[in-house]
């Protein structure tokens, strides 16, 4: 791997983790908000409640990798762009598409993970919480019949 690849993966990762960090507490804050909803008024456990929103993280991570990397490719490219390092690349001899195979590379390789979270551990840790929410109605049903 070249200099260069490697230095606009490291502009890259840095905005990249940062994105998909806030995206990923902003949706997991949301669900907490929805279980703790559920929680009050069907009276699930506090360890239940983690193990749903454990179940509930792959399908989160799955929305907020794409939206974290596109935020940073924004910043890395403006950020190379506002300080004149890509005009300083084209005035060396560096072919602009020489800039775009590791973004290409970092992007290829996020989907390609991002599409094996979505389609083996997605489905399952939905089908799990599913099952356990119904487990945990069934039991409130009982409980308040009782």
């Amino acid at each position: 791997m070249r200099i260069l690849s490697r230095y606009i993966l490291k502009e890259l990762s840095g905005p990249t983790l940062i994105a998909i960090g806030l995206y990923t507490f902003l949706l997991v804050m949301n669900w907490c908000v929805l279980l703790t909803d559920y929680a009050f008024k069907y009276r699930i456990p506090l360890t239940d409640m983690g193990y749903l929103m454990l179940l509930q993280l792959p399908h989160i991570v799955v929305l907020t990798v794409p939206m974290g990397f596109l935020v940073g490719v924004l910043v890395a490219a403006s950020r190379l762009s506002g300080e004149n390092e890509m005009l300083a690349m084209s005035a060396g001899g560096v072919h602009p598409l020489s800039v775009l195979w590791p973004v290409l590379l970092a992007g290829g390789l996020l989907a390609g993970a991002n599409f094996v979270l979505l389609a083996e551990v997605t489905p399952r840790g939905n089908h799990s919480s599913t099952t356990r929410m119904m487990e945990l109605y069934h039991d409130n049903i009982l409980r308040s019949v009782q």
